[in-house]
């Protein structure tokens, strides 16, 4: 006879083979080269996987399995996995491209992870079996014993690292130079191919000795004074780090307002990414407190663009006034963090307001006739 028993929140309990969920490696949960929705959607992808290794979940599916709302975050976790080798995204063709069927998921094995070794030689991997090996041929009446692991890492086809430098060498060498060409002779100097283009009364005359005072005068018919080089501006180009490129590619996802890489307030947009990687922006700024020391992550900033987009695009979100969004879609990045004040109105910071709070709804237009009933009525229910 079993006994059920019902618990309560704050009871104690043993989780011991209670739940059913996806599983994340300790190597993959303890890297630091993942960041944590992407480990989750590894997990995710694993517990879809069937028996032939393959799965092909959508990316809503995927999404409402590890808490993620926004597709384009399911995606930039996607491209993490793919970029660490650990999966390879595979799309539909012939028939399912026609039936749109989603993506299919392939895992791949990665020694830097799951083995700890370091993967970045140009000898080739010890379990990979040379074509040439004749340990690898199989006898009559032998059977095969490699591994599931092993078949697929041998199936991996080798580089080839051949180089034909030299066979481009020599062609490209046969092109310049005509044949029969010294280098070291002055007569290959009034050679006919390098003549090519010239009419041929000047080719001739190279040849033909002329006097000093002919020449002279054939000189100053086609003399030209030559032009003065215009000297171009420099033109200096912003330098961008790896973190700060994935923050670039959320804001024009997003179509957030960027000027040119070579402009000043690119590269002061870029400092202000900087600081907020490292939670040094909204330090000593007033009323923004419980923002001080806090490090902003590629989440909190597809948070707010989310956010900021949303209320610049819909009418049922605030402001009211169609200018002001207009003027806010207009502003660069480094504005929409921290606006100064000045004559006309005091500093703000829509970036802290949209942060971890949605665009506030637009209030009803519509007047109570009755107040006092309505709030009666609301006190009642309640």
């Amino acid at each position: 006879m079993t006994v059920k028993v019902e618990l309560r929140t704050g009871d104690v309990y043993n989780p011991f083979k209670i739940f059913v969920g996806l599983f994340v490696p300790n190597c993959i949960a303890e890297t630091t080269l993942l960041s944590q929705s992407a480990k989750l959607c590894f997990g995710k992808l694993a517990q879809f996987a069937g028996r032939n290794g393959r799965c092909f979940p959508k990316q809503e599916s995927i999404g409402a399995g590890i808490g993620v709302k926004s597709i384009k975050q399911v995606q930039r976790c996607i491209k993490e996995l793919e970029k660490m080798n650990l999966i390879r995204r595979e799309k539909p063709s012939g028939k399912d491209k026609l039936m749109h069927k989603p993506d299919s998921y392939v895992f791949l094995w990665n020694n830097v992870l799951f083995l700890g070794e370091d993967d970045d030689t140009d000898e080739g991997d010890k379990n990979v079996a040379s074509e040439n090996d004749k340990s690898n041929s199989n006898k009559k009446g032998e059977k095969s014993v490699v591994s599931g692991l092993d078949r697929n890492v041998a199936s991996v086809p080798p580089k080839n690292v051949a180089s034909n430098g030299s066979r481009i060498k020599r062609e490209i060498e046969s092109e310049i130079k005509p044949k029969g060409f010294n280098q070291n002779s002055k007569t290959n100097f009034e050679h006919d191919d390098f003549n090519i283009g010239k009419p041929a009364k000047q080719a001739d005359a190279k040849r033909k000795p002329t006097s000093n005072a002919k020449a002279l005068k054939e000189k100053s018919k086609t003399y030209k004074p030559a032009k003065k080089p215009v000297r171009k501006k420099s033109v200096v180009r912003c330098k961008v780090s790896e973190e700060n490129k994935e923050y670039f590619d959320i804001l024009l996802e997003y179509k957030i307002k960027i000027p040119g890489p070579t402009t000043k307030t690119y590269a002061k947009i870029n400092g202000c990414i900087t600081e907020l990687r490292t939670g040094k922006f909204f330090n000593d700024l007033p009323d923004l407190e419980p923002l001080y020391d806090r490090k902003i992550t590629l989440d909190d900033l597809d948070r707010f663009c989310f956010h900021f987009t949303t209320m610049l695009d819909s009418k049922k979100y605030e402001p009211v006034n169609s200018g002001i969004k207009e003027g806010w879609r207009k502003w660069y990045f480094n504005r929409i963090l921290y606006k100064e004040s000045d004559a006309r109105s005091n500093a703000y910071s829509l970036f802290a307001n949209l942060l971890d709070k949605p665009a506030k709804e637009v209030k009803s237009q519509i007047k109570d006739v009755n107040p006092e009933y309505t709030e009666y009525i609301i006190e009642e229910c309640a």
